[in-house]
């Protein structure tokens, strides 16, 4: 009998990590979309943060944002989208249901960036 991983091992280290991030949407009566982005980390300390949304269908990047500042743990940004930049969301029936993938990055002063995805997001 043999013992020991049978599967690939991967090490991840950090000194700071993504705790939580909360994406929401406002679509105006003109269908102008205004996105806030809320992002928690582990630690405290000052870090730098990238954020990407990209149309899945197409893999066209819509929006990105670099370097948002990250003092004590948190940052928040916002975006706004004139009418048409995004699809809409539409009923079954009624129309398409475009996907959208958000993106967000840690980063260190240096600028740079360990490379995370959550695995639960790919298809």
């Amino acid at each position: 009998m043999t013992t020991g991983p049978w599967k690939p091992i991967e090490l991840q280290l950090y000194d700071n990590k993504i705790v939580d991030v909360d994406v929401r949407s406002e679509v105006s009566e003109s269908l102008g979309v205004n996105l806030t982005v809320g992002l928690t980390f582990s630690d405290k300390k000052r870090c730098f943060a990238a954020f990407i949304l990209k149309e899945v269908a197409s893999g066209v990047s819509k929006a990105a944002t670099y370097d948002i500042a990250a003092g004590h743990g948190q940052a928040n940004i916002s975006l706004q989208f004139h009418p048409g930049d995004l699809k809409m969301w539409y009923p079954v029936g009624y129309g398409e249901q475009p996907l959208y993938t958000a993106t967000v990055e840690l980063r260190d002063e240096v600028g740079e960036s360990p490379s995370y995805r959550d695995p639960r997001c790919e298809r």
